[in-house]
């Protein structure tokens, strides 16, 4: 049997409705939020302060004026965050004239885009993503770049089962009767809108890392002041996703396993199939 991968980007998931990765930021500040899918009121409080933080953000002039940096492209606007964040830099508030750290900057972009795509997918998918699914072959893998579900929720329409290539360790499958460990490979380089980790809450707390694997229904929720407190009671759940950004924090080994994997599939690989991926600046790393 010959060995095929499929390399999936923004452009696979655009027939579902998921925005590209160039029109994230400007789908977030045209979003309504009475559109948005917020879990609670403390999520559509937190929303409508990050959002307004958003606009005033990306019309600063401190960041038009630099001819390199659109603000509007998220791929630029989170290499900024992440480099801010390393540097340990603040960003000043829209009205109180105080400053929020870069690390919350990053942390809200990516819950307000795990909303959006939440948001803008169709419950239910176009018939093209179940024939892809029909068309993999016993051995064929899939390496998306994608936060979005749309690939998993094929399979397990028509096999049941797929595997994330999480080590089992660490991971932990909140998703009653859902084999996420064992059949077709889908290798997600930057993580996914359904996996969350547990991160310390505070400066020196150990957070046990584990993943937890969740159903959409429970992706990801703000909760007011902080973020879900995982069950070890040492840290708060967050999203497991790499932005599109030069700078990649891959979240411990969770992510290096998954993108060694990805290199031994590739490795294998007989076919190679691209798919609506146009190798962004930021994935030049790949």
């Amino acid at each position: 049997m010959v060995k095929r991968v499929y390399i999936l980007g923004a452009g696979a998931s655009a027939e579902a409705g998921a925005p590209m990765t160039s029109q994230l930021v400007r789908n977030l500040l045209t979003t309504e939020l009475a559109d948005l899918k917020f879990h609670s009121h403390n999520d559509l409080t937190v929303g409508r302060h990050f959002w307004n933080f958003l606009r005033a953000f990306v019309q600063n002039d401190q960041w038009t004026k630099n001819a390199s940096l659109d603000p509007y492209n998220a791929e630029d606007l989170l290499n900024l965050t992440y480099t801010a964040e390393l540097s340990g830099l603040r960003f000043p508030a829209p009205v109180s004239g105080l400053f929020v750290d870069a690390e919350w900057v990053r942390r809200m972009l990516g819950w307000a885009i795990l909303m959006l795509l939440e948001s803008k997918i169709a419950e239910t998918l176009p018939a093209s993503y179940g024939s892809f699914a029909r068309a993999l072959h016993p051995g064929d893998s899939i390496i998306t770049l994608n936060y979005d579900v749309t690939v998993e929720t094929s399979l397990l329409n028509l096999r049941g089962t797929f595997d994330y290539a999480l080590p089992r360790g660490a991971c932990v499958v909140d998703w009653p009767g859902v084999d996420v460990l064992s059949g077709t490979k889908v290798l997600k380089l930057h993580g996914s809108m359904n996996w969350m980790r547990c991160f310390p809450s505070e400066d020196g707390q150990q957070a046990c890392g584990r993943v937890f694997v969740r159903p959409l229904t429970k992706i990801y929720s703000y909760g007011g002041d902080t973020f879900e407190i995982c069950s070890c009671g040492q840290g708060s759940l967050d999203a497991l996703i790499v932005p599109p950004a030069h700078v990649k924090a891959f979240g411990g080994t969770l992510l290096e396993r998954v993108w060694r994997v990805a290199a031994g599939e590739l490795r294998c690989a007989v076919e190679l199939f691209v798919i609506g991926y146009s190798l962004p600046r930021a994935a030049m790393s790949l």
